[in-house]
């Protein structure tokens, strides 16, 4: 078994993890001039929907490139 110190270390990385990406693709958005309202509405669905492969969830991946 894991001990509960392990358990919400892991845990903790997990979210770092989700943050960093979180943020990182929000400055990419707004480097592009993209409305991020839309793509945090994307991201919402695809995040609540259990998706943990945050490397395909950039504006390009999920429908909303720069025009």
């Amino acid at each position: 078994t894991i001990s509960i110190h392990k358990w919400v270390a892991m845990k903790l990385v997990s979210i770092v993890e989700m943050v960093a990406a979180f943020h990182s693709v929000i400055s990419t958005v707004k480097l592009h001039d993209l409305f991020y309202w839309n793509y945090l509405g994307e991201f919402a669905k695809k995040i609540f929907n259990e998706c943990r492969d945050f490397l395909n969830l950039t504006p390009a991946d999920i429908g909303l490139a720069s025009i």
